[in-house]
C-alpha cells in the first residue's frame, strides 16, 4: 500500500523539521529503525502530524520541554523551552543534530544511556527525577517521561517531556529530598518500602513528603512505589527471562498470586500474557492511570 509522503503530510507546517524529514525521506533510512515499509511507516508519519497539531501548545507551555528524537538519536522535533537549554538555543540548529552536540558530555551520555533502554525494552521510563540547565544555565529539577513511538518494525522514535518541578515556590531541599526518596524507592523494591522509611530518606514529614509527591508526580508515596514496582515488572517480563515468580519476589510481592492480581489490576491482562504479547510485538507500553491507588 501507498504512503503519504512526509512532506505532504507536513506541507503546511512551517518549521525546520519539515527540511530534516524530507531529506531523510530523499536520502533512505538512517540508521536505527525508523521506518516499516515504503519510504516511511505510516505510524510515524501520523506521529509527526500529530506533533504539528500539538506543535503551538507545547510552544507556550511554561514550564515543559519536549523533543522527539529518532531511534538514531536526532532530534525530529522541539519546543522552544528545549531549544533554549542546549547550547544551539534556537530550534533550527536543534533539529537533526544528536545530544553529544548540544549538551555538556555528563548529560548527553545520561539522556543516550537513558534512550538506549527504551529502543531496547519498548518500555516507557516514567517520573525520572532529575536536574537539567535551565536557560538561564543554573540547573533545576524535573521529572522526565520518555515514551516509545513503535510501528511494525519496532521502536521508531521517543517521545520526551520533561515538566519543571520549581514552578512553584517549593524550597529546593525538599526536591534534594524528594530525589533521596525516590532513589530509596527504586533500590529497595523488593524490601518492603514505608512512608516513613521515604520520609526519613527525603528529611521530611511524612505529610510534607505526602503533599510534595502529589505536587511532583501526583501520586501518594505508596502509590509511588507501587507504581515503580509494576514499572520494574514489565521492564524484566520484556527483557528477560527470569521466572515470573523470581520477578514478583524481586519487585516486591510475597508471591506469584499476589503479584500477578495486583499486576492484572493495574495494567490489564496478566503478566504471563502481557510477556507473550510484548514478545508477538504487540502491547506497545501499558500507561499506569489511578489504578495504582
Amino acid at each position: 500500500m501507498d504512503h503519504a509522503s512526509v512532506g505532504e503530510v507536513l506541507h503546511d507546517l512551517p518549521r525546520p523539521e519539515i527540511v530534516l524529514i524530507q531529506q531523510l525521506e530523499a536520502s533512505g533510512p538512517p540508521a536505527g529503525r525508523l521506518t516499516g515499509g515504503g519510504p516511511y511507516h505510516r505510524p510515524m508519519t501520523a506521529v509527526l502530524d500529530a506533533y504539528t497539531a500539538l506543535a503551538d501548545l507545547l510552544d507556550h507551555a511554561p514550564g515543559v520541554l519536549y523533543c522527539l528524537k529518532s531511534a538514531d538519536g536526532r532530534y525530529l522535533a522541539v519546543n522552544r523551552a528545549f531549544a533554549e537549554r542546549t547550547t544551539s538555543r534556537t530550534r533550527a540548529d536543534v533539529i537533526g543534530r544528536r545530544a553529544p552536540e548540544l549538551f555538556p558530555p555528563e548529560l548527553a551520555s545520561r539522556y543516550e544511556a537513558q534512550d538506549a533502554e527504551v529502543l531496547a525494552s519498548a518500555v516507557p521510563m516514567y517520573d525520572e527525577l532529575e536536574l537539567i540547565t535551565g536557560a538561564d544555565g543554573e540547573p533545576g529539577w524535573y521529572s522526565t517521561t520518555k515514551q516509545p513511538v513503535v510501528d511494525a518494525s519496532g521502536v521508531a522514535a521517543i517521545a520526551v517531556l520533561s515538566v519543571d518541578l520549581q514552578r512553584d515556590t517549593t524550597d529546593d531541599a525538599d526536591l534534594v529530598g524528594l530525589r533521596r526518596a525516590v532513589t530509596f524507592a527504586h533500590a529497595n523494591l523488593a524490601g518492603n518500602v514505608t512512608v516513613d522509611q521515604l520520609a526519613d530518606e527525603a528529611g521530611l514529614t511524612p505529610a510534607r513528603l505526602e503533599r510534595r509527591m502529589q505536587r511532583a508526580f501526583g501520586v501518594s508515596p505508596k502509590q509511588y512505589v507501587i507504581k515503580a514496582r509494576v514499572e520494574e515488572a514489565t521492564r524484566l517480563l520484556t527483557t528477560t527471562e527470569r521466572p515470573i515468580a523470581e520477578i514478583a519476589v524481586g519487585c516486591g510481592w510475597y508471591d506469584q498470586s499476589a503479584f500477578t492480581r495486583q499486576f492484572t489490576r493495574i495494567v490489564g491482562t496478566p503478566p504471563n500474557a502481557y510477556r507473550a504479547a510484548r514478545r508477538r510485538g504487540h502491547a506497545p507500553g501499558e500507561r499506569l492511570d489511578d489504578r495504582t491507588h
